[in-house]
This record gives C-alpha cells, structure tokens and sequence, in this order.
C-alpha cells in the first residue's frame, strides 16, 4: 500500500472514531435524562425517610390503640365479673339474714321451753 492508500486509511479511521464519539456522546446524554442525579436522589432520599417515619408513627399508634382496646375489654371483663360476685353476695347475705332470723327464733323458742 502506498503513503496515499495508509492516508485515506487514516482519514476513514479518524472520522470513523469521530463518528463514534458522537453516537456515544448521544448515547450518554439519553442515559442521563433517564437515570437520576445525586441530588434527585438525595431527595429521594429524604422523602422516602420521610414516609416511612411517618408510616413507623402510623403502626405505634396502631399498636397502641390495640393495646387500648385489649385492656379496655379486660376491663369491661373485670367490671362484669365484679357486678357478678357483688349480685352473688348479696343473695349470700338474704340467705344469711333468713337463717339468722331463723336460729334465733329457734333459739328464743329453746329458752322458753327450758324456763321453769
């Protein structure tokens, strides 16, 4: 090959390469526009944070509120417990005063009967 054919070798590689600088210059400033910067990410960041701070508060709130409301059916359970035995004892109590009375009129009736 002479001076003139390694030339025109040269050129058509050079402009080859020029041609393929610009394809991925192309390409790259495409990727740009879809992927995200730092400072986008940044910010994204930070909202998602955020959000799921948000979201942790929302469950603990949650949490409490079902633990209020267990304790507050346990509770209610203690209050209908409490109402049970306090109607029970008082039926005890009527039978008592019944038997009471009972006995000590079966005893004023013995200490008549054994008087002279």
């Amino acid at each position: 090959m002479s001076a003139s054919g390694w030339q025109a070798v040269f050129e058509g590689c050079v402009l080859l390469m020029g041609l393929a600088n610009i394809l991925s210059a192309g390409f790259f400033w495409q990727m740009r526009a879809t992927y995200v910067s730092k400072d986008d990410l940044a910010g994204l960041e930070n909202k998602f944070e955020a959000q799921m701070k948000d979201v942790f508060e929302q469950l603990d709130r949650k949490a409490a509120e079902v633990e209020l409301r267990k304790f507050d059916d346990r509770l209610r359970n203690v209050e209908q417990t409490v109402a049970v035995n306090a109607s029970e004892i008082r039926g005890v109590r009527d039978i008592m005063l019944r038997v009471e009375h009972q006995v000590s009129l079966l005893v004023q009736y013995r200490m008549e009967e054994t008087k002279p």
